[in-house]
């Protein structure tokens, strides 16, 4: 779906680039196009794939004010980032649209518990995100859930899962939840399925005239 954004003419903002690489395939982009990223190892990273297009990237703390002037941008783009709501609603026009997918605040909650782990932002859900947006001055046009599955195969492929997640079970490592890994083993063993549920939700809204 964002794909098929028409951002040709708009000036544009996206929140929480990662590396770029997502926000690249919009490419061609408007004269005033800006990418922010608040983890600063990626901002090196999204400076490379966007300078060349023409997109300035900057470091940014969401829990900050944007270092952007009022409504100066047509279109916000989020995708799995944080949604500093007030300050979208700041730099974006009027009628400006911003566009989001989140990843659902009981996204993989059953693996969670596994590790006897409690989810992070559980109340990150569709109907408490449109909430805080009407409440913000924001008009929904579309909203959306999605729930899937992820299938891991071994033992080895969560372990990595979780060091690279590492939000899913805080503080994980083989050594303190090593009983864990050893039931998940058996399940393997006995020919069960290590299957768990994966959520997203996207919403398009406008900022009301």
């Amino acid at each position: 779906l964002m794909q098929k954004l028409p951002i040709a003419g708009k000036t544009v903002l996206d929140i929480g680039t990662g590396g770029g690489e997502v926000f690249t395939r919009l490419a061609p982009f408007p004269h005033h196009a800006i990418a922010i990223e608040d983890w600063h190892p990626n901002v090196a990273i999204a400076q490379q794939h966007l300078h060349p297009l023409g997109v300035k990237v900057f470091g940014v703390d969401y829990k900050k004010k944007f270092p952007f002037q009022d409504e100066e941008f047509d279109l916000a783009l989020n995708r799995h980032s944080a949604l500093p709501i007030p300050e979208i609603r700041r730099v974006l026009k009027k009628g400006g649209i911003l566009f989001t997918q989140q990843v659902d605040g009981h996204n993989l909650e059953d693996l969670a518990q596994d590790f006897d782990a409690e989810q992070k932002w559980p109340n990150n859900v569709l109907s408490q995100v449109i909430k805080k947006l009407e409440q913000n001055g924001f008009r929904i046009l579309d909203a959306r859930n999605r729930v899937g599955s992820v299938e891991f195969y071994d033992v080895g492929a969560i372990v990595f899962f979780l060091k690279n997640i590492p939000w899913i079970v805080e503080g994980f490592s083989v050594k303190s939840h090593l009983s864990s890994l050893e039931k998940l083993q058996k399940k393997i063993d006995e020919g069960r399925q290590l299957r768990y549920t994966i959520g997203r939700f996207l919403i398009k809204v406008a900022k009301n005239q």
